[in-house]
């Protein structure tokens, strides 16, 4: 299952039990908002950092339908050298 999380804003708990959303000081305004986190057909965790929320949930849609139709490419497979992947 492929999730998204606000790299910008952090959830804060307060002392009635409630959570308020809060400025991250440190990332704010730099770099990509939102990262996308995923499970490769191997269980690990994979993730993918996006600007806007909506290009990040539809990369995630079609990774999770990759996964499930058996068609999933590794983002990053494509940089193996090739007498690496010879080794293996």
């Amino acid at each position: 299952m492929a999730f998204t999380k606000d790299l910008w804003m952090r959830a804060v708990k307060q002392a009635d039990g409630s959570i308020q959303r809060q400025r991250n000081e440190k990332r704010w305004g730099r770099g990509e908002r939102w990262l996308l986190v995923w499970l490769a057909p191997s269980g690990n965790e994979v993730s993918k950092a996006f600007s806007t929320k909506a290009r990040a949930d539809k990369y995630g849609s079609e990774m999770e339908t990759d996964v499930g139709r058996g068609e999933y490419v590794a983002p990053r497979a494509g940089t193996v050298r090739f007498g690496v992947y010879l080794e293996r």
